[in-house]
């Protein structure tokens, strides 16, 4: 059985994967040993640096994150032959840029969010479902909803507490690292995109 490690610049790592059964290996018990093999090669510590792994089939897996309002499951298992992406970060990098992010897409839901007129923000879901006016009342709702999903997560993040909408008072006060990172970004982006989109074709009524 064979891998290939592919690093940012280009250059192929060959990993042979030892104690592997038939034409795939366990994810578990290989990837940190890769992660260690892409750190010695490149003379870095793990104090300092980590590597992330990922496929080419996870890569599109990712960009339905936000369609599916899920985080992909994940293979248990590397097949042979596969060829995996390795980037490599400080974690100090990470956090700046995560971070940065963050406060990017914050400011892109607040600027929205704000655009909305009082009736739209103020709507609740059963102003939605007994009203005679559903279909054009559910999908403001629905951007309204996600405004305030995303505004709450990404102040929860970077330590800012609110109250916005019906959602619970958010009183972190300390700036987290996500779970998941690059997952946490890329859905909110996704989240605040779809919005966006919504909103250029919709006019707020008048407060």
């Amino acid at each position: 059985m064979h891998l290939s490690i592919k690093l940012l610049s280009g250059e192929i790592l060959d990993y042979t994967p030892r104690g592997s059964r038939g034409n795939r290996c366990k994810i578990a018990t290989h990837a940190p040993r890769i992660q260690s093999l892409v750190l010695t090669h490149l003379s870095l510590s793990p104090e300092t640096h980590f590597v992330k792994l990922i496929t080419e089939e996870e890569v599109k897996e990712m960009e339905q994150i936000y369609y599916s309002h899920s985080v992909f499951q994940k293979s248990e298992y590397y097949e042979n032959g596969l060829e995996i992406l390795a980037f490599v970060e400080s974690f100090e990098a990470q956090k700046e840029s995560f971070f940065m992010s963050s406060e990017e897409l914050l400011n892109r839901a607040s600027t929205m969010y704000a655009s909305l007129g009082e009736k739209e923000r103020s709507l609740t879901e059963n102003d939605v479902y007994e009203s005679e006016e559903f279909s054009s009342l559910y999908p403001v709702y629905t951007v309204k909803h996600e405004l305030e999903e995303a505004i709450w997560q990404i102040s929860r993040v970077l330590g800012i507490p609110l109250r916005i909408g019906t959602c619970s008072p958010q009183e972190n006060t300390v700036r987290i690292l996500a779970e998941e990172p690059s997952t946490f970004i890329l859905y909110y982006t996704r989240s605040i995109e779809s919005c966006e989109t919504f909103l250029k074709k919709y006019k707020p009524s008048e407060e």
